[in-house]
């Protein structure tokens, strides 16, 4: 009977470390996603000023063609706001799923007195809560690795656009 709560035990912890460990890595995975949205969030401004400080000098080399260069200037400005849109709900502080706080933990250690004093019970009670954490975070997370994709895409399509543009500028 000892040898089998041992076991039972271990496996328990074991069950926790691998789920507290997946719970850091889905940490870090966020802090990966906001940084990449600020990057991406420097990058739209930054294409925002070249357009804009390229734009005039456009219309002044290219008079004969001012309606094409208004025409592709406000499509890639409006593609590109959309990516900046798309990465500005990437940095949205989601709501997720927090550990439990210490009243709740003690109201649940009150009710459950002698079974809290079992450590696979306790363990079970730590897995339970960091699998719902870990859960909502990853649900976040996907949310914004979805919304960095659409964003980044935008942004290319905002590239082929400017190519185009720049190709009918000089066939025209």
């Amino acid at each position: 009977m000892c040898c089998d709560n041992q076991v039972e035990n271990d496996k328990k912890k074991f069950i926790f470390e691998c789920i507290e460990f997946s719970y850091n890595l889905e940490l870090k995975r966020e802090e990966s996603l906001l940084e990449q949205s600020n990057r991406l969030l420097v990058f739209q401004t930054l294409l925002f000023v070249a357009l804009y400080s390229i734009l005039p000098i456009l219309l002044d080399n290219f008079k004969s063609k001012a309606m094409i260069t208004w025409i592709f200037t406000v499509i890639i400005s409006f593609v590109v706001l959309l990516s900046l849109i798309a990465t500005l709900f990437s940095q949205w502080r989601y709501k997720y799923i927090t550990f439990p706080r210490a009243n709740d933990i003690k109201q649940y250690a009150d009710d459950c007195k002698e079974e809290i004093s079992i450590l696979s019970t306790q363990y079970n009670y730590k897995i339970l809560q960091i699998e719902k954490m870990l859960f909502s975070l990853q649900r976040n997370n996907d949310k914004r690795g979805k919304l960095i994709i659409v964003s980044m895409c935008l942004v290319f399509a905002a590239f082929i656009i400017t190519i185009i543009f720049a190709y009918s500028l000089m066939i025209f």
